[in-house]
């Protein structure tokens, strides 16, 4: 190329928000796959205070309830997560001061055997170094 000749740049790809979101989904994808300690703490509390009770708003208790999940039966639904989630891949999903996340993303047998497919969240703790269950969804992707 002459000195002093002009470079023409390529304008900047924009894409609609359907292709970034494929583009994010792909690239979550292919980021390093981890599993997490399987003696991951997953308090009691947080199911018998939150994701089996009913709530007003983001109440899990009636999707858990299809599977046969209730406050009868926290236990179970711990052994369940730590057997049937806990051994899967784990794909980070960001970072803050207090940890870094990472989801886990399965199919969840009941005690009554209805699956139910969910994300999970897990926090990896940088002041305690410990993993910990943050919460529970149904999972809404095409894939699991």
């Amino acid at each position: 190329m002459p000195c002093g000749a002009i470079v023409r740049q390529s304008s900047p790809k924009f894409f609609s928000r359907t292709e970034r979101a494929r583009l994010f989904e792909e690239g979550k994808r292919s980021e390093r796959q981890v599993k997490l300690p399987p003696d991951s703490e997953i308090p009691l509390p947080k199911l018998l205070q939150y994701l089996l009770v009913p709530l007003a708003r983001a109440d899990k208790s009636k999707f858990l309830a299809r599977a046969g999940y209730t406050t009868e039966n926290p236990s179970v639904l711990i052994a369940d997560i730590r057997s049937q989630i806990l051994p899967l891949d784990a794909t980070p999903a960001g970072t803050t001061k207090f940890g870094d996340f990472f989801e886990i993303r399965g199919t969840l047998r009941g005690p009554n055997g209805v699956s139910l497919r969910v994300k999970t969240i897990w926090i990896q703790e940088h002041l305690q170094g410990n993993t910990r269950f943050v919460t529970l969804l149904p999972d809404k992707s095409k894939t699991t």
